[in-house]
């Protein structure tokens, strides 16, 4: 387990680490509150042509830019100070070296309290330790965390899955069992009822020939047996009379 978590530990701390370097890099030449997105529009070079700073309708001299006074309305022209806070959205950049940068209020600008990890936020007198290596270990091992959590999330997960689809498959046995155990009683009872209708067709015809038996045995008590039908119409309409 081990062996297989270095290399992913590796190749997290490579992604923080380069991109570490990546943002140290790409801080060099911007201004104070300012991300590599927006570098060229506060550089000189970028600027050169017109040799000044605009927004909107407004064209500043570049001394006037972070000069710890809002000229522009929309605060662009004070990217490193506290001076545009009023405004909605004004935000300053935090470069964090060797960490993520993350935008903070520009109201949290040179206010005493250390936001940035460079402490970059604060005038040098403040003090800010540099905790960004720390908070970069910090987050390393916290991604490193994830990913085992993750990791052993989806083992679990796939673990429900099988016991789960296991539970499935007995289930669906026990189902095919009780069906094949109602057809199999179904056919018993199918045969049965046939069995109970060829009994009761062997009764009606003993109960005939019992019948007919019986008539056959008084027609010889009383000698007539070998009379016509006539003869025995006869006999009764006689007895009828008497009667």
């Amino acid at each position: 387990r081990h062996r297989r978590g270095r290399p992913r530990r590796s190749l997290v701390a490579l992604v923080f680490v380069l991109s570490g370097a990546a943002q140290g890099l790409e801080h060099l030449e911007a201004p104070r509150g300012v991300p590599l997105s927006q570098r060229e529009r506060y550089t000189s070079t970028a600027a050169a042509a017109q040799a000044a700073f605009t927004c909107g309708d407004k064209t500043l001299s570049w001394d006037r830019v972070n000069d710890d006074f809002c000229d522009c309305p929309d605060g662009s022209d004070e990217p490193g100070t506290s001076a545009c806070s009023h405004l909605t959205g004004s935000r300053f950049y935090c470069r964090n070296k060797g960490h993520r940068g993350r935008w903070v209020a520009a109201s949290r600008v040179d206010d005493q309290i250390c936001d940035c990890c460079d402490g970059s936020d604060e005038a040098q007198a403040v003090g800010c330790v540099n905790s960004c290596a720390r908070e970069a270990e910090l987050a390393q091992e916290a991604a490193v965390e994830r990913i085992r959590t993750l990791e052993e999330g989806a083992r679990k997960k796939q673990q429900y899955v099988e016991r789960g689809s296991s539970k499935a498959k007995g289930r669906e046995k026990d189902r095919e069992a009780k069906a094949a155990a109602v057809a199999n009683q179904e056919k018993e009872l199918e045969l049965l009822v046939e069995k109970e209708r060829q009994l009761e067709e062997e009764q009606d015809r003993e109960r005939e020939r019992i019948r007919q038996q019986s008539e056959v045995e008084v027609l010889q008590r009383f000698g007539l047996s070998s009379a016509e039908t006539s003869e025995l119409r006869s006999l009764l309409i006689r007895y009828a009379r008497i009667v």
